[in-house]
Formats: structure tokens, sequence, C-alpha cells
């Protein structure tokens, strides 16, 4: 198993003695969770990477369990909460959070490897609370659109191969460190992190993700992976830890043959999970997590269109109201935009990365408004527009991650011909009529409900200009927005 190698060493500072380790433990400032997180960070290295392990290493490690799952509802509770209205003391807590619970996984990751090296099976809580601590990790990064540790995941399948090896998968096992919905069992945490990196988390609202967090941990007991392949509904995993679990089901490769097999009851999983017929579809778990588990079944796909490497700076507007307004200002005769500097101030700056025809990817800084997939985007170049490269774009959000130094890099899918800002006669709401370059096909891009069945009619109010459309068929749904197929009849 991928343990820290031990010190030549014995670190002076390493608290040896439970008696004291108690004692220390409650001297910790609970005001300041990232003091308390940082220390018990470190003495927690100290043991994990003791050139000897001590004689009571099960002791001292069932000591740190309380004051980790002191800090875990609290933690919980700050991803629950927006970033732009959490606390300092919540973004102390959660900067330093996932180092803590690696270190505390690799702990009893080598009470089990120290069990092993002695000819005897490890025991079903070491296993399980390692894959908890693992899993937890990997719910924090998803939470927050960050990159994925490829070690994190090669740690999960190695200590689910030993727990099937040995006949432990199954054990329940009770702690202070399962929280109410986490899984009672090993192939349970092992199960639930699987499921939620192949869900694509990047591509989804937080809101979706933790909702998943939550539900999964009571359905995945049916999953179980095998080389079967009668099953069409199944999905490639790769059990060599190599690759992530989406990367490897979306392209699997000869190189993974050896360790390859498939994963089945994903119809029994889903069928456990709540319908929640009264969301909007978007938001059904059940609707949005079989959408995406359907992709890995139906097997590879390539890109229909190629990227192409384009850096460019552009400022962007964020929101259907947002863009509506700011196209109305760009497309107005009385207010025809100048493409200077100063013009370009009123958006978030942004640069691209890589343009194709139906899309492109930005880097956005770190620190700014966050975009949740699914929203709607004006971009703008910071240049005039000498070439159709550079010219604006407006695009819905499809995918966001933050990297190790906080900034965000997001991928687009634009709207293809000319896009009109328009105010639905009905509601008076701000929409967007977009039509492709021969004027033959539109779609109205308005607020999520407005289409009420085929057949409608209603009238738009553009730029000195009224287009009246009848309603053919609501063409996809999202979080707040939705895509309806119209026709002109003027």
């Amino acid at each position: 198993m991928d343990i820290p190698q031990p010190l030549i060493a014995r670190h002076p500072d390493a608290i040896l003695s439970a008696r004291e380790l108690r004692s220390w433990l409650d001297e910790l400032p609970a005001a300041d969770p990232k003091h308390t997180i940082h220390q018990l960070q470190r003495q927690l290295a100290f043991l994990v990477r003791a050139p000897q392990p001590p004689r009571r290493y099960e002791e001292l490690l069932q000591c740190y369990h309380e004051p980790v799952a002191t800090l875990q509802p609290q933690a919980l509770d700050a991803l629950d909460t927006p970033q732009v209205a959490r606390t300092r003391n919540q973004h102390d807590l959660l900067a330093p959070f996932p180092g803590l619970l690696q270190e505390l996984a690799s702990a009893h990751m080598r009470a089990a490897q120290m069990r092993l090296s002695d000819g005897k099976p490890p025991r079903a809580a070491d296993l399980h609370a390692a894959l908890l601590m693992l899993g937890r990790s990997i719910q924090h990064n998803m939470i927050e659109q960050q990159v994925l540790h490829p070690g994190t995941w090669r740690q999960m399948v190695q200590l689910y191969n030993v727990a099937e090896r040995h006949g432990l998968g199954h054990s329940p096992c009770d702690n202070p460190l399962r929280l109410t919905h986490d899984p009672a069992t090993a192939n349970g945490a092992f199960f639930s992190a699987l499921i939620l990196l192949l869900s694509d988390p990047h591509r989804h609202s937080v809101g979706c993700i933790q909702q998943l967090v939550r539900k999964l941990p009571g359905a995945v007991d049916a999953l179980h992976l095998s080389r079967e392949t009668k099953d069409r509904y199944r999905i490639p995993v790769d059990l060599s830890g190599a690759s992530t679990p989406l990367a490897f089901s979306r392209r699997p490769t000869d190189d993974g043959q050896a360790h390859k097999v498939y994963l089945h009851g994903l119809n029994t999983m889903l069928q456990q999970l709540p319908a929640e017929e009264d969301a909007p579809r978007p938001r059904r778990l059940r609707h949005w997590l079989a959408t995406e588990l359907g992709t890995l079944i139906a097997g590879r796909r390539e890109r229909r269109h190629p990227r192409q490497i384009h850096n460019a700076d552009y400022h962007f507007t964020q929101g259907l109201e947002a863009v509506h307004q700011r196209l109305t200002e760009l497309q107005s005769q009385h207010e025809r935009r100048q493409y200077s500097e100063e013009a370009s101030l009123g958006g978030v700056p942004c640069r691209q990365n890589d343009t194709s025809f139906g899309g492109a990817s930005f880097l956005l800084p770190a620190r700014v408004p966050i975009p949740e997939p699914g929203e709607w985007l004006l971009f703008e170049p910071d240049q005039a527009p000498d070439a159709q490269a550079h010219s604006s774009l407006v695009a819905q959000m499809r995918w966001r991650l933050v990297d190790d130094n906080g900034c965000q890099h997001i991928g687009v899918e634009r709207l293809i011909g000319h896009v009109f800002p328009v105010t639905l006669g009905s509601t008076r709401q701000p929409a967007l009529l977009n039509t492709d370059k021969s004027h033959s096909h539109f779609q109205l891009v308005a607020p999520l409900g407005h289409f009420t069945g085929e057949g409608t009619v209603e009238t738009l109010e553009g730029i000195n200009k009224h287009y009246q459309v009848r309603h053919e068929r609501r063409v996809t749904q999202f979080s707040d927005t939705e895509i309806i197929h119209v026709s002109r009849l003027d």
C-alpha cells in the first residue's frame, strides 16, 4: 500500500504515550480550528513515519478519532456554505482539512500493513476508517471543484483489494469517525467514492454534488465488480489505480486489461435513489446521475470538433439577466460599443486557452465570482474583433475545475449563430433568441418553466423589433433555464 516512508530517526516532538497524548489533545484550542488541524496533522505524521511503530500504536491512533470527529461536522457545515458567504474561521478550517484526512487515512493504512507484515489479517475497522477518510477527502475536492490527487484513488483501490482478499468488504464497522449518512462497510465507502468520481462532478452544481454525497451511501449495496460481460449495463473500471475511474471508463486502454473489471448493479442502485418528481429534471438526482452513467455505458465517444490552441484576453458577463442587459447595450443603435480598454472594464477578466466549433475553455483568476455549470456567460474580446476568432460569444458553462493555485479553468458550449436579447411577452422576463446563419432555425433561451406546451404563441420584444413565435418543443432543461425550439410566424 502507498504509505509514507519511515523517517531515519524518530522526531523529538512525537508524543508516544497515550496518557500524554490525551492530555495534549485536551489542551488544543477549540476556537482556533486552523491551529488545531495543523497540530493534529503534525502528530499523525510523526506516528505514521516513525522508524519503529510504537507498541501501543492502535491505542495512540484511537486517541485521534474524537478530535477529528468533532471537526468533521464543522467542515461539512462550511462546505455547505456558499464560498462567498463563508466566515474567516470556515476558510481557515477547510484549507488544511483534507491534509488531516489524508494523514489519518495513512495512519490506518499503516496499522493494516503492520498486521499483514505479521502474517495476520487486517482489522476491518482500519480498512473502513482509511476508506472513509479518503472518500471524505474526495468529497471535499469535488464539492470545491478541485483537482483530484491521483494518489488518493490509488490508495482506495489498494484498500479495496485488501478488503476483498480477506473477505472484509461487507463487515459492518462503527467508530466516531462515521457520520449518520456515511457507509458502514469498507465496500460501501469504496463504491460511494467510485460513483461520485464516475458522475463527472465538475459538470454539475455544488448543490447536486452535495445531494449525491448524502444519498449515495444508502444505495450502493447492490454494486459489485466482476469480469462478467453478460450485463449490458456495466462500466469498465481499472483496479490497478493507475488512472482515475472517469478517465479509464471513457477511454479504456490496453495497459489496464490485466486489472480491468466491470461495475454491475447500476440499475438497482439508481432505483434506490429518490425520484424527486416535483423537482425540475436537471435537479433530480436519479435523472442526472443516470444520464452521466449512461454515457459511460454507451462506450467511448470521440470529440465532434477538435480543439485548437487560442490565447486571447477576454472579459465575461455572468448570468442570463446580465448577459441580456449587456447584449442590449452592445446591439442598441443608440449605444454602440467602441472596442477599447475602457469599454472592456465592465466584465470579469479572463483568458481563452483553446477553441472549437462548438465551445472554448477559459482561465479565470482566483477569487472572482464563481459561475455554476449551466450558467450563461457573454465573452467579449479585449481587442477589436479583426477576425472571426476574436468575436464576442454567448455560451453556457459546462464544467469548472480549480487548480492548486486557486485559478479556475472552465469549459463552455457556445450558441452557434446570431443571438438577440429579447423580453418575453407573457412574463416580461429577459431571454435570448438564437438563430442560425440562414435564419431558418430558432431557439429561445428562457427561464426554467417558461415552456407550457407545444403550440403556444407569444410575442418577443427585441431591440426596435418584435418577433411572433410559436413554441415547438423543449430542447433541454438546466438548473435555472431551458432552451425551447420555436418557429417564427412573422
